[in-house]
């Protein structure tokens, strides 16, 4: 059962990673979701798409536009065992667009995350193993 404060730890681990907050003004993701993000490059996002469990979907070609990991959390003014996160790769023009308008693409990692740490943990091995690398 998650609580505050697993929900709180949670959100405090993705901002010591240096995730950006924004709203999601748009709904492109959730109803006013809070949304946290975070820069990659292309082949950064080549190679966290290998850690989805929805294999079958086309990632974005590689262009000018900005690649993003985007998770949002979604009931977040629920109760805690409501609330959840979801974790996306997604394609935008700039940064400035999250939140406030579509994506140009979405590749979903995981859909509602409420056990995050446990069924993702491969996939933030791998983002923390790409960061500590720069």
């Amino acid at each position: 059962m998650k609580s505050k404060e697993d929900i709180q730890d949670f959100i405090n681990n993705l901002i010591e990673n240096k995730f950006q907050k924004t709203t999601d003004k748009c709904f492109c993701y959730s109803k006013n979701a809070d949304l946290y993000y975070h820069e990659i490059s292309f082949e950064n996002y080549q190679l966290l798409a290998q850690q989805s469990i929805y294999l079958d979907q086309d990632i974005y070609k590689q262009d000018d536009r900005k690649y993003f990991i985007v998770i949002n959390h979604f009931n977040k003014t629920g109760k805690p065992e409501i609330q959840g996160f979801d974790l996306w790769l997604s394609v935008f023009n700039s940064s400035f667009e999250i939140g406030n308008r579509d994506c140009v693409h979405n590749y979903s990692i995981q859909l509602s995350c409420d056990a995050f740490k446990e069924r993702t943990t491969s996939f933030f091995k791998q983002f923390n193993q790409i960061c500590s690398n720069r």
